[in-house]
């Protein structure tokens, strides 16, 4: 559910892009309600979790992941209620650079998503077999990547933002980079603090 939220904002910066309101309206319901159902199945995890010492990995990264998860899911249906809420959309030259961001952010969530039920299947096996190891290693230097690349494309497009500040609307400029450095922050283990997100 969490990555579902995570694949619908590139759709959604579409949407808004090409004025497509009722299209946007129906992604952020689709985005609230991966969001909802992200929240029931983190809710469920934390109190059937067992306190045994005998878990694969620490209890405490394991619940420091489902929180990881939650915050990719709180900022989807974040940026989807703003853009809906104030009606958003970003300055022509600006909207190709936002859709990458978010596609790329959205790729970065998915590869974790990959990366992490491969390694469920390595825990079931023990970390036997060295090429199920390597491959998750690879998985995982791919989330790397896509991080990177990632925060390149939010310094570019925040730039690009800066440089037509004086013809947009300071709360409307201040709120989109907010939201896109939520945004950035939150779509891998990065800690995104409640602070930068609504400060």
């Amino acid at each position: 559910m969490v990555d579902q939220a995570a694949q619908l904002v590139p759709d959604l910066l579409r949407a808004s892009a090409a004025d497509d309101w009722d299209s946007a309206a129906l992604l952020h319901q689709d985005i609230a309600k991966a969001e909802a159902a992200a929240d029931q199945q983190k809710r469920s995890l934390r109190r059937h979790l067992p306190n045994s010492l005998f878990l694969p990995v620490p209890r405490s990264d394991l619940l420091t992941l489902i929180g990881v998860q939650d915050r990719i899911a709180n900022t989807a249906k974040d940026i989807a209620g703003l853009i809906i809420g104030r009606r958003i959309r970003f300055p022509p030259s600006l909207q190709d650079p936002a859709i990458t961001l978010a596609e790329t952010s959205a790729a970065t969530s998915h590869q974790a998503l990959k990366a992490i039920q491969e390694l469920d299947e390595l825990l079931e096996v023990g970390f036997t077999g060295r090429e199920e190891i390597r491959r998750v290693e690879d998985m995982l230097k791919a989330v790397d990547e896509l991080e990177h690349r990632s925060d390149e494309l939010a310094v570019h497009l925040r730039a690009g933002l800066f440089k037509l500040e004086r013809e947009l609307r300071l709360l409307t400029l201040s709120s989109s980079t907010r939201s896109l450095r939520c945004w950035a922050r939150s779509r891998t283990t990065r800690k995104a603090s409640v602070i930068d997100c609504k400060s």
